[in-house]
């Protein structure tokens, strides 16, 4: 029996290459049955493949096939029926065995699985899937050195199996290889596993290995890529320490903290004060830790709200060991409109819109998660949710920034707080945007 050549996760679609079923029908089914796996579509292959295990129900390759269908449509016991009556009666097929045993991983039944893929390999010694799928198994068993002796045989069959180069990598890192184990890891990139996954372990071999700022790399990759990765900040938290960067370590200690607190907070139990400038020319609610400073320049006045004793460095969120971490500012810049040659609020507003989407942002992340448009009483206001960090190696965070064009002039805030206190701080600044009340202006 021939392989087609179109694999599906290491699984073979077969087709056969005899004469056993010559009948055109029943070959145009498989290869249109074959067709629509190519396409994903497995329920109406596995229909095709029906028809023909209704003329034979012994037709090896439909038996194959639609036993891999209902194996991609999670079907696994309907999937382990089909290919356990493959077995039956083509037991010397290496492929039949490897799927059987992904089936049983699946079903939970690990030893008839590592059984399988014994099966396989002693039938077809050259075929580098089962081999790679029993070591699989035999990590999880922590047998790494027969692991290894299965995945090096493997590798020698297949060099562009990003899978093989991945375990390779993850049973050297056990075995204290761990110089093998980066080279092996990178491979797995080069071959298109590019994940948070590989990147993560490839900074912890990284890190065993004494190259510090080569795993902060790694971990950082893996924080661009999954914001909320607490492992990945606790980890890298050690690996600044290392090379003696105690901010940074501290800085995503905190991180941890937050995203385990992000839970626990509500922010109901929050408690809200009344602010205001010193000419009282308007009023918000915000959280009562928060203390105001005030500063008048040539064409605006800007008021900041930080926690207390982090004055030395405003708008730096990691500041200090205080529990809340929110910084926020209110600029308002009289006469907005004649700066920007604006004859009414629309315009005013459109000239801000265009300013804050054009203007150079020299951070190394920057992106905007929403934006939305509510008039102010009759004034109109934009409302921007970003997501930002300013370096690599910082943390990400969010910044709430709201602009209303009261008349002639323009009153732009800006709140920012940790990325994992997300669900805490948006709904309290979104009561304290609520709450703003305008007085008067000049």
């Amino acid at each position: 029996m021939k392989r087609y050549i179109i694999i599906f996760l290491g699984i073979v679609i077969f087709g056969t290459a005899t004469n056993l079923y010559s009948a055109d029908s029943l070959e145009k089914k498989i290869q249109l049955g074959n067709n629509l796996m190519v396409l994903h579509k497995y329920i109406d292959a596995a229909n095709e493949y029906a028809k023909v295990l209704a003329i034979d129900k012994n037709h090896p390759d439909a038996l194959f096939n639609k036993s891999l269908c209902h194996y991609y449509l999670y079907e696994y016991d309907t999937a382990s029926k089909y290919a356990s009556h493959l077995l039956k009666i083509s037991p010397q097929i290496s492929d039949v065995h490897n799927l059987y045993g992904l089936i049983k991983l699946k079903l939970k039944d690990t030893a008839a699985a590592l059984e399988s893929f014994t099966k396989a390999i002693k039938i077809d010694n050259n075929f580098p899937e089962p081999l790679l799928n029993r070591a699989k198994i035999l990590v999880d068993k922590k047998d790494y050195n027969n692991a290894y002796k299965d995945i090096l045989n493997a590798n020698n069959l297949d060099t562009n199996n990003a899978e093989i180069y991945y375990y390779r990598a993850r049973i050297e890192h056990q075995l204290n290889k761990f110089v093998e184990a980066i080279d092996n890891y990178t491979k797995a990139l080069l071959n298109g596993r590019v994940n948070p996954e590989t990147f993560m372990n490839r900074a912890n071999s990284y890190y065993k290995n004494k190259n510090y700022q080569d795993a902060i790399n790694d971990y950082s990759q893996v924080i661009y890529q999954e914001p909320l990765n607490f492992l990945a900040y606790n980890n890298r938290a050690f690996a600044f320490e290392d090379i003696g960067d105690s901010v940074r370590a501290f800085n995503d200690r905190l991180m941890v903290s937050d995203i385990y607190a992000s839970d626990t907070l509500k922010p109901e139990s929050a408690t809200l004060k009344l602010f205001s400038d010193k000419d009282s020319s308007f009023t918000i609610s915000l959280p009562d830790f928060l203390v105001s400073e005030e500063n008048k320049y040539k064409d605006s006045t800007i008021v900041l709200f930080v926690p207390p004793n982090s004055s030395k460095d405003k708008g730096n969120l990691y500041v200090g060991n205080n529990a809340y971490r929110l910084t926020g500012r209110i600029k308002i810049v009289p006469f907005f409109s004649k700066m920007v040659g604006a004859s009414e609020p629309a315009e005013s507003i459109e000239s801000w819109r265009m300013m804050q989407d054009t203007s150079e942002k020299k951070m190394f992340r920057y992106e905007k998660l929403e934006r939305k448009t509510k008039p102010y009483r009759t004034f109109p206001s934009i409302t921007d949710r970003i997501l930002y960090q300013k370096e690599k190696y910082d943390v990400p965070a969010i910044s709430i920034v709201y602009a209303v064009v009261y008349g002639e002039h323009l009153i732009e805030m800006n709140f920012a707080f940790p990325l994992p206190l997300y669900n805490y701080y948006n709904q309290i600044i979104q009561q304290s945007l609520d709450s703003f009340n305008i007085i008067r202006i000049m």
